[in-house]
């Protein structure tokens, strides 16, 4: 094995698109052939591939592998570690600043990575979801992505790239764990498998949270509810829904729903406040761009007929703001103290609430008020 450190990002990419163009999933020509004068077109064996979109068309992805370096001895496989071949790899940047530049040139249309071993698993993991986060909130790409996972790599690895993905896959490898153990020491039936479930699961779930029929993306019946900060009011047994996704409170909810049948509990990234025990900051917002629900419930810090539901926190105020925005419904649970109170930032105006719940301990001029100021409004001891 040949190691080449000082290469260009041309000489790699020459490497890596040559190296990548045996990984499956994709379909690149197999051939060289170069244009011809009088003639319309030309074929190249690496680099650019094909697949299809979901309205059928055909895309053109840049196909390479993030390094050829592997710990493996797979005997079917050009990149295994006995193998004499120079070796490279690409640095997160330099495979977002190539995906960019082909791009812009109107040469793809997305992007395909693959990847050998280098070093573990996770540490290969780490780098492909370095790579398309960065590709994705850094260089701002919108473009489609396919990702090969890692075998071997942890579950939270596999599922934090895989919601920066389109589309994710993995090599099935060998049909028979005879096989396996034959051809390709080092790997097991389970490293392969299991990645795979979790793709696969992963895909239904998706599927389901978009509330869309993976097939034909048609709408079909399933209650999603979106729960932020006062969510902690809703008892387990008064939902009976499908999904549930928190947005908020990262400790006495979500505890006591996860063991709930019939219920997904989901939390967002974020920093869990020492105050309110609330999840906030950006990392969740990408989440919450991709999820619609068809209930929020959320809470607030103060409430007006002017400002409607404001937050002290501005990071927290952006969340709920978004969870709003994503949400067919939105029902607000705010005690009697934060009427006719206004904190630092708003978030939702009247005409977003479809509801607000409180309790019994308001006055019946202020209950009044907000009635004809066109607020639903519900007293606890009414529920």
């Amino acid at each position: 094995m040949i190691i080449q450190e000082n290469l260009t990002i041309q000489e790699k990419l020459k490497i890596l698109t040559d190296a990548a163009k045996y990984d499956v999933a994709c379909t690149s020509s197999g051939v060289q052939r170069r244009g011809k004068k009088g003639h319309l077109g030309n074929s190249s064996e690496a680099g650019i591939c094909h697949s299809f979109a979901a309205d059928g068309r055909c895309i053109s992805l840049l196909k390479i592998l993030f390094t050829n370096q592997c710990i493996y001895d797979c005997k079917y496989c050009v990149n295994r570690c006995t193998n004499d071949t120079v070796r490279t790899a690409f640095t997160p940047d330099e495979v977002c600043q190539l995906t960019m530049e082909f791009y812009r040139r109107n040469y793809i249309e997305g992007l395909f990575l693959s990847s050998g071993i280098l070093s573990t698993a996770d540490h290969t993991m780490e780098l492909i979801y370095e790579t398309l986060y960065k590709l994705r909130n850094i260089y701002c790409f919108n473009g489609y992505i396919h990702v090969k996972s890692i075998p071997g790599a942890s579950r939270e690895l596999v599922e934090k790239t895989g919601f920066l993905a389109d589309r994710m896959s993995i090599n099935l490898e060998l049909p028979t764990a005879a096989g396996l153990r034959e051809l390709a020491p080092g790997k097991t039936r389970e490293k392969i498998l299991a990645p795979m479930r979790q793709v696969q699961q992963g895909i239904a779930l998706s599927g389901r949270l978009l509330g869309y029929d993976r097939g034909y993306r048609k709408m079909f019946p399933s209650d999603r509810a979106g729960f932020a900060g006062g969510a902690s009011l809703i008892q387990p047994e008064l939902t009976g829904k499908d999904l549930l996704m928190p947005f908020g409170k990262a400790d006495s909810l979500a505890l006591a729903l996860k063991d709930v049948p019939g219920i997904t509990v989901i939390l967002t990234g974020g920093i869990v406040t020492s105050v309110s025990s609330s999840i906030e900051g950006l990392l969740g917002e990408d989440l919450l761009t991709k999820i619609h629900t068809d209930i929020a419930f959320v809470s607030a810090r103060g409430f007006s007929v002017e400002n409607g539901l404001t937050d002290f926190s501005i990071y927290e105020a952006d969340l709920k703001r978004r969870c709003v925005k994503s949400s067919a419904k939105t029902i607000a649970l705010i005690d009697h103290t934060k009427f006719n109170t206004t904190s630092i930032s708003s978030y939702a105006s009247l005409d977003d609430l479809n509801m607000v719940i409180t309790d019994f301990g308001l006055s019946e001029h202020t209950k009044s008020i907000y009635e004809n100021a066109g607020v639903n409004l519900v007293l606890a001891k009414e529920v």
